[in-house]
């Protein structure tokens, strides 16, 4: 979203909103969109071939969960920013300090701090935030390594 910076959780190659039949929400963030954050920072962090427009694209999103108050947004929004829940994701938090790999203001250290200062996810959801815990601490932690095949 050009004002949120959020993404949609079932989207075309476009980048367009694609709803399931099964669910109308898929047109909303929610956690299948959590990683979009992660999947532009690593592509930035480590090749950097569009690194002025995934700036942007993190800054925006950072800029709409600061807003939102960094220790009390919510996991679920409508694109334009409406959140659709009351509760918060450990994952979310993870994939937003993710973003801070190419966030150029200094708002970045605060989902990095936040991330760093989050235990570890227990209880129902703990598989998918606890996966998602995981690669945020590693990327933010500078210890995502890509292991390339012997020659």
């Amino acid at each position: 979203h050009s004002a949120t910076g959020l993404a949609p959780n079932y989207a075309g190659f476009d980048g367009k909103p694609v709803t399931a039949s099964w669910d109308p929400h898929t047109v909303d963030f929610g956690h299948d969109a959590f990683r979009t954050a992660m999947n532009w920072s690593m592509d930035a962090a480590w090749w950097a071939k569009d690194l002025k427009r995934q700036e942007k694209l993190s800054n925006r999103l950072q800029a709409f969960f600061e807003r939102q108050g960094i220790d009390h947004y919510k996991a679920t929004y409508t694109l334009d920013g409406k959140p659709t829940c009351q509760y918060r994701a450990v994952g979310l938090d993870a994939m937003n300090a993710t973003a801070s790999l190419c966030s150029s203001h200094r708002r970045a250290w605060k989902f990095v701090a936040s991330l760093w200062n989050t235990s570890l996810p227990t209880g129902k959801w703990r598989y998918y935030d606890g996966m998602l815990y995981m690669f945020g601490m590693l990327n933010v932690s500078g210890n995502y390594k890509i292991y390339k095949p012997p020659r």
